[in-house]
This record gives C-alpha cells, structure tokens and sequence, in this order.
C-alpha cells in the first residue's frame, strides 16, 4: 500500500510538476529580463537628456562669465563669439 509521497498518483505527476515550474520560471526570467531592458533603455534616455542639459547650462554660463568680462574691460575676451 503505498501512502505519502510515495503515492503512484504522485510519482506519475512529478515530471508535469517539473514542467510547470520550469515554465514558469522561465516566464519570470523573460518578464524580468524585460524589466531590466526597459529599465536600461530609460536610464540611456535620461542620461542623454541630462548631458543636453549640462551643455545649456554650461553655454548659458560661459555666455553670462563673457558678459561680466566685457563689462569689467571691454578690450579683454577671453571666449571666442561666433
């Protein structure tokens, strides 16, 4: 008389048990492997942006640094003006 985990009933479903965890694992695995492209594809994006965002910023200061020179003394530039 078998009993427990010995059950033939349970022995034959061992191998569909095997299955499904393993196709659910892999289904985790492709969802997080999603995740972390996305995650990556932003994190380039914002990356990106904040870079055009230091060159404005950095434009906008040597613009405001030429200014004050300018007033200071007018015959002495430093940056190059296009």
């Amino acid at each position: 008389m078998a009993t427990g985990a010995n059950h033939p009933s349970l022995l034959d479903s061992e191998p569909i048990l095997q299955r499904v965890v393993a196709t659910e694992s892999s289904t985790i695995d492709g969802k997080l492997e999603a995740l972390r492209n996305r995650f990556k594809e932003r994190l380039t994006e914002i990356t990106a942006r904040n870079k055009g965002d230091i060159n404005v910023m950095e434009t906008r200061l040597a613009t405001q640094m030429e200014h004050i020179i300018q007033m200071m003394d007018p015959n002495k530039q430093i940056l190059s003006m296009n």
